[in-house]
C-alpha cells in the first residue's frame, strides 16, 4: 500500500509529540539531539550550549489534511504548527532561475494548465516567442518578484520554485532547526522545474534566507547510515552559490543521524513508533 512506511506518520509526527509531551521547551532534549551529529559537530557542539526554547506559538495544533490519511479515512487530524510547516523558496535563487530559463526543464504537467496569459508568459521567458521578448519578460518577471516578493510567490507565472514543507521546524530565541524524516523514501533529488535540487540542500538554503542573526542548521533523520547528502549534492542544488558560499552553507548540516539513536539520546521507546501507517491509523480511529 502507499505510504505505507511514510516518514511523517510513523516516525517524525510520534516520535517528536512523545518529546513535546515530556518537555514543551525542548530544553532537555534538542540539545542531546544536536550532539548527535556526525558532521559539523564543533558546531552542533556549540549549538547544544544553550538552544534556547521553543517559541509557545509552534506547538499550537491546527486542522491538517495529511493525503495519505485522507486516503485511509481519516480527513483531517490536529497536527503542532511545527510539524509540515510552510515556508516561501529562497528568494535569490527564484531570481538565478528567471536570470536563467535554459537551466531549467518545463515540467510536462505544467502544459495541462488552464490559465493560458500563465502559459504564455513563461513561452516568452523560455524564448519562445524571440530573445527581446525573453528579455524583456526576464525584467518582468524580476520586477514582480521584488513587488510580490517570496512570500506573496505561490502561483504566479515566475515562481519556478515552490513553497516547501518542513518534517519538523523548531526555533527559538537562538536557533531555527529543521529536522527532515526519512525511512524507506529517499529524499527528493530535484524539483517540479530543476534538476538536481535536492530536498535538504533547498530547506538549507530556505533556513539560512529566514535565519536573521539567528543560527540555523538542519539534520536528517533516517534508518540507514548512508548520507544523502554529499559534496556533489550540495554543488548540484546550489548553482547560484559561490564555492565559497557552498562551503559555509554546507557547515550549518549535521549530518544524518539514526532513529534508534535519537529514541536512546532523549530516552523515548523506539518500539513504541508505529511500525506502518496502517498501525498509526488504528491509534488513531
Amino acid at each position: 500500500m502507499i505510504g505505507e512506511f511514510n516518514s511523517s506518520i510513523t516516525r517524525v509526527r510520534p516520535a517528536f509529540q512523545m518529546l513535546l509531551r515530556k518537555d514543551q521547551t525542548g530544553v532537555s532534549w534538542v540539545p542531546r539531539i544536536l550532539k548527535l551529529a556526525d558532521k559539523n559537530t564543533q558546531y552542533a557542539s556549540q549549538l547544544a550550549e544553550d538552544p534556547g526554547r521553543i517559541y509557545p506559538p509552534l506547538l499550537r495544533k491546527r486542522n491538517y489534511s495529511d493525503p495519505i490519511l485522507k486516503e485511509r479515512g481519516i480527513h483531517e487530524i490536529r497536527l503542532e504548527e511545527c510539524f509540515e510547516k510552510y515556508l516561501p523558496p529562497p528568494k535569490r535563487f527564484l531570481q538565478w532561475l528567471i536570470q536563467n530559463p535554459s537551466k531549467m526543464s518545463w515540467p510536462k504537467m505544467d502544459l495541462l494548465i488552464h490559465n493560458q496569459e500563465i502559459l504564455i508568459y513563461r513561452e516568452k521567458l523560455f524564448g519562445q516567442h524571440g530573445e527581446v521578448i525573453q528579455n524583456e519578460t526576464i525584467a518582468r518577471a524580476l520586477r514582480e518578484l521584488n513587488e510580490y516578493g517570496v512570500k506573496e510567490s505561490k502561483g504566479k507565472w515566475w515562481a519556478f520554485e515552490d513553497f516547501t514543507e518542513v518534517d519538523c521546524y523548531l526555533e527559538t530565541d537562538n536557533l531555527i532547526l529543521f529536522i527532515e524524516g526519512t525511512r524507506k523514501e529517499p529524499l527528493a533529488n530535484s524539483t517540479a522545474w530543476y534538476r538536481g535540487r535536492n530536498q535538504l540542500v533547498r530547506n538549507l538554503e530556505v533556513a539560512q534566507e529566514i535565519s536573521g542573526d539567528k543560527d540555523f542548521a538542519a539534520v536528517v533523520i533516517s534508518e540507514s547510515r548512508i548520507d544523502p547528502v554529499t559534496p556533489e549534492v550540495i554543488e548540484k542544488g546550489l548553482p547560484h552559490f559561490s564555492p565559497d558560499e557552498r562551503q559555509e552553507l554546507a557547515g550549518h548540516y549535521l549530518g544524518n543521524i539514526l532513529w534508534k539513536d535519537i529514541c536512546r539520546a532523549t530516552n523515548i521507546l523506539y518500539d513504541d513508533l508505529p511500525l506502518t501507517t496502517s498501525d498509526a491509523v488504528a491509534k488513531m480511529k
